[in-house]
């Protein structure tokens, strides 16, 4: 359990530059970062390099942190996140993710015949193969719900959106999951 005042305290002995709240700060948030930002950008290295520059950037910006509005982790993750979109957006070899691509409902025709081209795959080769098609925001937001567990106003807060919106959001993201996954049992 996430004890804030243990945040307020960390926070505030890090802005003020005392090296052991620092490191504690990285070490208790990076790797949990790392599984985030991954989500996002599959690249090990690059996703290193966003969780790095997040947190340099969460560093630096420590007076910002207001412990009455959420957690430590959830802010340092919404840094993360802004910046692993960012780091897409800006970087023309990585899929961009306009507000349509975002907002697809269903994969083309030729997505589908690229992913399901192998023959009849198993019922784990076809949830791999229909996570592949998803984007990249609607794999982190899935993962973020059902890997790591948040609940849905800690990744509204993250991905600064409204928990009810978002709800519906994940429920779409299910729902166009599993009609990918029959339609790959009907091939």
């Amino acid at each position: 359990m996430v004890n804030k005042q243990n945040d307020i305290e960390l926070a505030k002995a890090a802005s003020r530059g005392e090296t052991w709240a620092c490191r504690r700060l990285v070490a208790d948030h990076a790797q949990r970062l790392l599984r985030l930002v991954s989500r996002l950008l599959p690249d090990p290295s690059e996703a290193e390099e966003v969780v790095q520059d997040s947190l340099l950037r969460a560093l630096n910006r420590l007076d910002a942190f207001d412990g009455s509005r959420g957690t430590l982790a959830t802010w340092l993750s919404t840094i993360a996140w802004r910046t692993a979109l960012n780091h897409l957006r800006s970087h023309p070899r990585h899929q961009t993710l306009s507000f349509e691509e975002l907002h697809q409902e269903e994969p083309s025709e030729e997505q589908l015949d690229e992913a399901f081209s192998s023959g009849r795959p198993s019922r784990v080769e076809a949830l791999v193969q229909a996570l592949s098609l998803l984007s990249a925001e609607e794999r982190a937001l899935l993962s973020m719900r059902y890997t790591e567990e948040l609940s849905l106003d800690e990744i509204a807060a993250i991905t600064e959106s409204d928990a009810s919106a978002l709800a519906s959001r994940l429920y779409r993201i299910r729902k166009k999951l599993y009609n990918l996954i029959l339609k790959t049992e009907q091939r």
